[in-house]
Parts: C-alpha cells; sequence; structure tokens
C-alpha cells in the first residue's frame, strides 16, 4: 500500500517565552506531523520568535495549523507546501 505525504513548511511567529517551543512541538506530535526540520532566530527588538518548522504526514495540514494559532503565545501562522513524495506504507 503507498499513501501520499505531503511535506509542509510552516512559519510561525510568537512571543518569545521559555515555554512556547515546547508547546509547538508538542502540537506537531499530537496531531501526527513529523518533524523533518526546525529552527529559530530571535526577533530584533527581543520580544518575539521566529520558527521555521517543516513538517510532512499524508493528514492536511489545516488540522496542525488549526491549533498551532488556536495557541496563546503564537500571532501569526505561514504555511506552504513543500512537496508530494509518495510513500510505502506497511
Amino acid at each position: 500500500m503507498s499513501s501520499v505525504m505531503n511535506t509542509y513548511s510552516l512559519n510561525v511567529q510568537c512571543h518569545k517565552k521559555p515555554e512556547v517551543i515546547e508547546r509547538l512541538l508538542r502540537v506537531v506530535r499530537h496531531r501526527g506531523f513529523d518533524l523533518k526540520q526546525f529552527s529559530m532566530n530571535s526577533s530584533h527588538c527581543g520580544n518575539q520568535l521566529q520558527a521555521s518548522l517543516l513538517v510532512s504526514s499524508n493528514r492536511p495540514v489545516e488540522l496542525l495549523t488549526t491549533q498551532l494559532n488556536k495557541l496563546y503565545d503564537v500571532i501569526e501562522v505561514q504555511k506552504h507546501q513543500s512537496e508530494k513524495a509518495s510513500v510505502r506504507v506497511g
């Protein structure tokens, strides 16, 4: 059996708090997405973080972005579909 794995690039702008990255990663895991790449940078003012995530799943990415947007410290989530890969499952 094969299924199509979609890969998405997400840019998440959030308030700079010690627990915010842990919350982002927990939502990714709970929503069934595989984290392929992660990076973050502080804003020039030092009050915000810009996190870049590369995730993949055969699930709709809206399941993830909707939940990320609900997080208290998240300001904005931008998504971009990166690629489709056929993966053999089973």
